[in-house]
């Protein structure tokens, strides 16, 4: 979506927001916060649209991958994904989608 309306705008405004978050505080339960880190950064996108009117319309794709005790975690939105290449070979396809609920 980058070469979209305001997709550079979008972009950047989701990697601030997600950065500011994570550096806000501690949250013990990482799925969480991924899912609210995600919706915090859609909220500024959002807001960022409707203060400047050129860029409504305006999104990006997001992946996220944290580390945390020897475990990784990830969460997107749009069609962009995280894949694991190991010795040669590559796990996960465009066709797996992975739910989250949070608890």
């Amino acid at each position: 979506m980058g070469g979209h309306v305001g997709g550079a705008v979008a972009s950047q405004t989701a990697v601030n927001s997600i950065r500011q978050f994570f550096e806000s505080q501690f949250y013990p339960h990482l799925g969480d916060a991924l899912y609210q880190a995600l919706q915090y950064a859609n909220q500024q996108i959002y807001q960022t649209a409707q203060a400047r009117p050129s860029l409504l319309g305006m999104g990006t794709t997001c992946v996220l991958l944290c580390f945390r005790e020897g475990l990784a975690y990830t969460a997107h939105v749009g069609d962009s994904r995280i894949y694991l290449y190991r010795g040669g070979f590559c796990k996960g396809s465009p066709a797996t989608i992975l739910l989250y609920r949070p608890s």
